[in-house]
């Protein structure tokens, strides 16, 4: 149900991924769940054709015929917790997220991992790779780990929120 890719964007592609997103275009305030009270940075991207037609070319080069319904960047610091959600109703099957982990360094003493909890309660945790990403269904409850004490930056990830064609 969750499939992870290697290599994912070319490095002249990546670097200008990298150059986009240290632009001061973030908002913090983001919230995964309606209620909750916990919050993190984001960036929308939606209608900017280099990340919605450019590099989303390339994924579904990867993944297959898929339609963007939204994406943007995601990003937290020390102590911002994401907390289980769904990105979609449980009950449906043709929404999918592409989950791209932008950071140039990882070390696994920085945490952030991306969460997983399937219906039985059985946890898994996907790496934050540089230059990797995971799709996975919509309707699992995941969430973002914020990366831990050691690390002094802003952990980010790209979202692609998709509707199978």
């Amino acid at each position: 149900m969750i499939k992870k890719y290697q290599n994912v964007f070319s490095f002249e592609d990546y670097l200008k991924l990298r150059e986009y997103l240290s632009e001061p275009n973030w908002s913090y305030g983001h919230k995964s769940i309606a209620h909750s009270s916990k919050y993190f940075w984001k960036m929308e991207l939606s209608e900017n054709k280099f990340f919605s037609e450019e590099l989303f070319s390339r994924v579904k080069e990867l993944i297959g015929e898929y339609s963007v319904e939204k994406v943007y960047a995601n990003g937290q610091t020390y102590g911002l917790d994401g907390e289980f959600h769904y990105d979609c109703s449980p009950s449906d099957t043709s929404r999918y997220t592409f989950l791209y982990y932008c950071n140039e360094e990882w070390d696994p003493s920085f945490l952030g991992y991306t969460v997983f909890k399937d219906s039985d309660g059985n946890i898994t945790h996907y790496y934050p790779e540089p230059n990797s990403a995971i799709i996975f269904p919509g309707n699992i409850l995941h969430y973002g780990q914020a990366p831990s004490r050691d690390f002094h930056g802003l952990r980010m990830t790209l979202a692609y929120k998709l509707r199978k064609v």
